[in-house]
């Protein structure tokens, strides 16, 4: 996930007072602490809300970005990397535990599979889509280490804020991450 804007932007400071697209209440809060204002706009929506003011800024993938031709609407895409969108499938373990070991096995590789693919492919389509955003015309930059420091800090707040709700629950699960 990554920054578009119609504008430079080299520090939450040329955020402050825009209007950032936001679709959830997790990304309400991020438009809040980067000091713009957040605004609930469908994707369905995002070529017009541009056009018309609505919004200033979002933070999405390359690929919707291109799926979306975003180019037509929005100059300027800052590689952020904001979070990494991943899919997950879950079983039911009162069901594998039935099966018989081979099959695990089977289920098992097939996991380990998809899940080393999907990573490789989901590396390989931002490299790809970031490149078709230039190609298309829109100024592609990497955030300089001022705007990163502040999307850091934006991290670790919006961390201890989740932390706090989550109780020892979250802790445990920051805690693997960390390791």
């Amino acid at each position: 996930q990554d920054l578009y804007s119609n504008k430079p932007v080299n520090s939450l400071a040329d955020l402050q007072g825009l209007k950032m697209r936001a679709y959830s209440p997790t990304t309400s809060r991020l438009a809040d602490l980067m000091g713009t204002t957040p605004v609930n706009v469908p994707f369905s929506d995002v070529a017009q809300a541009f056009t018309t003011s609505v919004i200033d800024a979002m933070i999405t993938s390359p690929s919707t970005g291109v799926n979306n031709q975003s180019w037509d609407y929005i100059s300027h895409f800052t590689t952020v990397s904001a979070w990494i969108p991943k899919n997950m499938v879950f079983v039911n373990q009162r069901i594998f535990d039935k099966l018989d070991q081979k099959t695990k096995d089977i289920v098992l590789a097939a996991a380990a599979n998809a899940e080393t693919k999907g990573w490789e492919l989901g590396r390989q389509n931002a490299v790809d889509h970031t490149n078709i955003l230039r190609e298309k015309g829109m100024l592609v930059t990497a955030p300089t280490d001022e705007l990163q420091n502040q999307l850091r800090a934006i991290g670790e707040t919006m961390v201890n804020e989740w932390l706090a709700e989550s109780g020892e629950t979250g802790k445990a699960i920051i805690e693997n991450y960390k390791q």
